[in-house]
């Protein structure tokens, strides 16, 4: 939207709301305001990480990143605190830790969702860790361009990205999961795909 409407500052104001309604104390990213739980998962609070780097990418201003920077690597904190085996399946207690849940699948419909079968599918534990890698890797970059030290993350996406690979990827067939579709694409869009 950014190529074609002047909505930046829309875009700012929607990303100071999403950093407005971090928890301060557990640093969980809401799905919604307020949050009463149900659906979501990691890749709705990703956003704390997502918009800016769009917001970024569009400006070049780097007050986006310093407004951003604390949000995005409590958000992180986060989730390694509530999955500390890197693989991303618990969120907030009464959440649906989702993943994708509308993958195109045969006999989909909208008013039959059957989520097991999805999920089948698309283990959400891919999808979530996938996107956890994807917020690891943003705040390398993040830190990268505004002079802070990225050790601690640069660790960690080493064992996100192990840990994935351990838990999906199929080396003899050289696939992750069933190898269908989804599986793989999340994999290589967010570079988790071993050399």
């Amino acid at each position: 939207s950014l190529m074609s409407l002047n909505c930046i500052n829309f875009l700012r104001k929607w990303n100071n709301d999403i950093i407005a309604s971090q928890n301060e104390e557990t640093g969980f990213i809401p799905h919604t305001v307020p949050f009463s739980g149900g659906g979501g998962g990691p890749a709705w609070g990703s956003a704390c990480a997502v918009v800016p780097k769009v917001l970024y990418e569009a400006t070049f201003d780097e007050r986006i990143i310093k407004d951003s920077y604390g949000t995005l690597r409590n958000w992180i904190k986060y989730l390694e605190n509530k999955n500390p085996g890197l693989i991303i399946e618990k969120e907030e207690d009464g959440s649906w830790c989702l993943g994708d849940w509308c993958i195109p699948v045969d006999g989909y419909a909208v008013e039959e969702v059957d989520l097991k079968a999805l999920f089948k599918e698309l283990p959400p534990g891919l999808v979530n860790t996938a996107y956890f890698y994807h917020c690891v890797s943003i705040c390398i970059d993040f830190g990268r361009i505004i002079g802070r030290d990225t050790t601690y993350y640069e660790r960690l996406a080493r064992r996100i990205r192990n840990r994935f690979n351990e838990e999906f990827l199929d080396k003899a067939k050289g696939v992750y999961h069933n190898g269908k579709h989804m599986s793989n694409v999340y994999a290589l869009y967010f570079k988790i795909v071993p050399d």
